[in-house]
């Protein structure tokens, strides 16, 4: 039998519900009723059979683990934008695959659990999922280890193209990338930050390695012109030996995603290449729950055992003081799609075009009105003659009662003379 994990982590839920009658009907799973957005894990390993909207329970996702543990497993109430696997995915546990909320036939925000004997939901019989997990792992357990504890979440970061998308980076999904991995994680601390050694080098050479160590070397490959590649999921040999408080030492792989951008380190970073670099950092560090000094370089963590220097001419204290910006200060927002560059050329423009002042179509007795105003100008004497316009309609409207009333009385009193 495979390992089992509680869906949410102690202290984030209470049990609001359980298996057994209920309102004159049969509850078939377990209530963990939590905030929205609470994380929910994977509670084993398992491939996802469905995800998306079903009947009462909004949006749901539906796990077969027979081969692992001759179940499977419902969770419900998820909105459709929280849900961060799909049909197919083959997920671990322990593994984030959706946020906690209140669609469908719902008491408030929670995550419904069910747990179906074999041969699945599909011909078999829904259990109680309390004594299923009478002995599963809380996903919030930490690991300790010879120089730290590493906490974190557990799981492979399935979500990573989520998240780099809607920091508003151009991201390509390598092929199989999903499947790719020297092992599976444990709960992931933060990132590491490394160069590659070479202006041009491909994304293949982080997805497969070099003769010297084959295998997947970075989750990430961010290339100069800021274009974000995901190369795997799972465990990377990013990291290698090292240490760094809260990381276990040796052993940051099973921890850290890596990213490797391509640099040599001693050519600069374009503003391009650095502010995606920011970005992949914030939006990584945002998902975990962390704060930008879960931010590292490789030198910080194996500089002392192995000499690392990358990535070079990168100042991590100013790095990191720009990812924690972008961290607080993200909106979703078109904006924050944009370099600051980019961002304050922009603001200039949108200034400048306020502040024009655009001369008049209109034509007075023949001839061009030299009448100039900004937009807001026009804007706001438009809405001033609206409003006269309006209040003369009214008045206009008044006066013709007024007139009809006249009218009547004078019909009425040349009828009673006739």
């Amino acid at each position: 039998m495979a390992v089992i994990y509680t869906p949410l982590r102690s202290g984030t839920y209470t049990l609001s519900s359980g298996f057994g009658p209920r309102w004159g009907t049969q509850h078939n799973g377990l209530d963990f009723a939590a905030p929205h957005d609470t994380p929910i894990y994977s509670a084993t390993n398992g491939t996802v059979v469905a995800a998306g909207p079903a009947d009462g329970f909004g949006n749901w996702i539906w796990v077969d683990s027979q081969a692992e543990n001759d179940v499977d497993l419902i969770y419900g109430h998820m909105e459709a934008r929280d849900l961060l696997v799909k049909p197919g995915d083959r997920v671990r546990a322990g593994q984030l695959i959706a946020l906690v909320g209140s669609d469908g036939e719902s008491t408030g925000p929670h995550c419904h659990f069910e747990v179906w004997t074999a041969p699945g939901r599909v011909g078999g019989q829904p259990i109680d999922p309390a004594s299923w997990l009478a002995y599963a792992l809380d996903p919030a357990a930490s690991t300790p280890s010879k120089g730290g504890t590493a906490v974190g979440w557990y799981g492979d970061p399935v979500w990573l193209d989520v998240v780099l998308r809607d920091e508003g980076l151009t991201v390509i999904e390598a092929p199989g990338w999903r499947e790719r991995g020297e092992g599976d994680f444990r709960n992931i601390w933060g990132v590491i930050c490394h160069h590659t050694g070479g202006s041009r080098t491909p994304a293949t050479e982080i997805m497969y390695g070099v003769p010297a160590l084959q295998g997947l070397l970075s989750q990430i490959h961010l290339a100069q012109d800021g274009t974000v590649t995901l190369c795997g999921v799972g465990v990377a040999w990013h990291a290698g030996m090292g240490e760094y408080p809260g990381l276990p030492e040796d052993n940051a792989n099973w921890h850290t995603i890596g990213i490797e951008a391509a640099n040599n380190g001693t050519e600069g970073w374009s503003n391009a290449q650095y502010w995606a670099y920011v970005k992949v950092c914030a939006a990584i560090v945002r998902r975990l729950g962390y704060a930008a000094d879960r931010v590292i370089a490789h030198k910080e963590w194996a500089g002392r055992k192995q000499g690392k220097w990358d990535p070079g001419a990168l100042d991590m204290v100013r790095f990191r003081d720009d990812v924690q910006a972008q961290i607080d200060h993200k909106t979703g927002g078109f904006l924050m799609a944009l370099s600051e560059d980019k961002q304050n050329e922009l603001y200039n423009l949108v200034t400048k075009e306020l502040g024009y002042r655009f001369q008049s179509r209109a034509r007075v007795d023949g001839h061009q009105s030299d009448f100039r105003d900004s937009l807001v100008g026009y804007v706001l004497e438009g809405d001033k003659k609206l409003f006269e316009l309006e209040q003369w309609r009214r008045t206009v409207d008044t006066r013709l009662d007024e007139v009809g009333t006249k009218l009547d009385r004078i019909l009425a009193a040349l009828v009673r003379a006739a």
